[in-house]
Parts: C-alpha cells; structure tokens; sequence
C-alpha cells in the first residue's frame, strides 16, 4: 500500500489494529476505508452473501454465496494492497477484544457482547496501573465506536471515557422493540459509505487528539444526521 498522498497526516500510524463486529451495510464500508490506512483489520461476521445484499454492500455479483469475511478480505488485499487482515465468524463472550473496537452489527444482542468485553478490557488495564502492574500511556488510543443506520439516516456513537461508558448503556434496547422497516429500503451503498467515512473521520481525530496530547479535534459522544434534510448534530 502506497502512503505518499497522506503519510504526513496527524492521524497516520500503521501499527494500530481494528477490530470490526458486522461486515454488511456500515462494517463492510468500514473495513475497507481503515484497510486504506495500514491499519491491521480483525473482521468478525458469520452471514454469508446474498443477492439482496448487493444494492447497499461492498460485494460483486459474483461474491454471492460466499462468506462476507472472506469475501471482503479478498476485496481488499486486491483494492487497498493490505495483507493484515484476519477474518472469524461469529462474535461471541470467547471473541478476542481489544483498544480500537467498532460495532457494526445489524442486532443489539452482539453489539452487548461486544461492548461488555472492551468494557472489560479497559477495566483490566486501569486496575493494572493502579496495581503497578503497567504504566499508564496517555498516547494509548483506546475507543469503542459503535455505527447505526436506516436507508437514509445515521447515528455513530464514540465511548472513550467512563463517563461514556455510562451514557452509551442508556442508547441499549431490546432487538424486539425495533419497528420493522420496508424490505426493500433498508439499506443503501452511498449512506453505508457516508456513515463509515463519519466512523473513520471519529477515529482519526481521536488518534490526534492522544498523539497531540489535548483535545484539539472534535470527537462528540454521538453523531446524529438525515440526509433528506443533510442535517448533522453533535453530541459532547
């Protein structure tokens, strides 16, 4: 992957590695903006593509039948030149975690698991600074970033601090009190690319922001726009 066009950004740094929950609508999107930067990609995503998927996700026709993981690992090594992509299926209490964690799942039940597990996570290494058992680095990113969408609207949620992490659990329901929606206007390609490049635009900034050592970029607790109005609003 050549880097010259942007090697000198702030927010530049390979060695990171992004785990990535739902690789459909936002997660597919997603995965392949991230490839583009170096970063090392964990997907996690058990469905299987299917026709229906093709209007609004970064698959080919000839990508049906095929597991989305494979599939879009496959896109982008051609795409993006970026070999450090792991793949596994599906997203459960044994998955791996770790400090830049992205939800992009289409149900609430996995997006728990996988919240409650980077929760988990942090407070493990919190207890080990206090312990002595490792220092505490202030550069350390450590972000749970967490993409919702309709066909025409998107909501993208940044927990980076215990106070976050309070305010976030207030955003859970249950999957049964979802209204359904038509069938055929889920989803579409040009709001899952949008909704990936606010996740990824979120994730650069925190980045600055602990390289720089100050809050000199904007990271809202929740991003919330529509675009058949193209209204955006900020959440601190």
């Amino acid at each position: 992957m050549n880097f010259d066009s942007f090697s000198t950004a702030p927010w530049f740094d390979s060695s990171y590695s992004v785990i990535i929950g739902g690789v459909g609508n936002i997660g597919s999107w997603t995965s392949f903006l991230l490839s583009r930067m170096g970063y090392q990609i964990i997907l996690y995503d058990m469905d299987t593509i299917e026709q229906r998927n093709l209007g609004s996700q970064l698959y080919r026709v000839s990508d049906v039948g095929k597991k989305k993981v494979e599939s879009l690992r496959d896109t982008i090594r051609v795409f993006s030149g970026n070999s450090k992509v792991s793949i596994f299926q599906e997203y459960n209490e044994s998955s791996m975690t770790g400090n830049i964690v992205i939800s992009c799942f289409d149900n609430m039940a996995a997006r728990q698991i996988m919240f409650d597990k980077w929760v988990a996570h942090q407070e493990d290494k919190i207890k080990k600074v206090k312990s002595g058992e490792r220092e505490k680095d202030p550069t350390e990113v450590n972000i749970f970033i967490d993409g919702r969408s309709l066909a025409e609207m998107g909501i993208v949620y940044a927990v980076k601090s215990p106070h976050d992490v309070k305010r976030y659990k207030e955003e859970f329901f249950n999957d049964s009190e979802v209204e359904p929606q038509v069938c055929s206007f889920k989803s579409t390609s040009h709001n899952g690319a949008m909704i990936a490049s606010v996740i990824t635009s979120i994730l650069c900034n925190h980045i600055v922001n602990k390289k720089q050592g100050e809050n000199i970029r904007a990271v809202p607790f929740k991003v919330e726009y529509e675009l058949p109005l193209l209204t955006f609003r900020t959440y601190d």
